[in-house]
């Protein structure tokens, strides 16, 4: 969102890239323990290899990717 705050309506969600060190990127896309830590999550699902699509308890959507390969 940033400061495009006129951008947001009610069908908005948040998107954000995950990095990590490498050899970790399966951890954070298999397990979602270090984002229930931000706040607890009432739905998650992979939708991909890559990542995920989540909604907190409070009703914010989220998607969250990493689009680098590891080598």
């Amino acid at each position: 969102m940033g400061v495009e705050l006129e951008r947001m309506d009610e069908y908005s969600d948040l998107d954000f890239f995950v990095i990590v060190e490498a050899g970790q990127k399966k951890r954070y896309i298999d397990s979602l323990n270090w984002l229930e830590e931000t706040y607890p999550l009432a739905y998650a699902f992979k939708n991909s290899d890559a990542g995920c699509k989540i909604l907190f308890e409070d009703g914010i959507y989220d998607e969250y990717a990493n689009l680098r390969s590891e080598s």
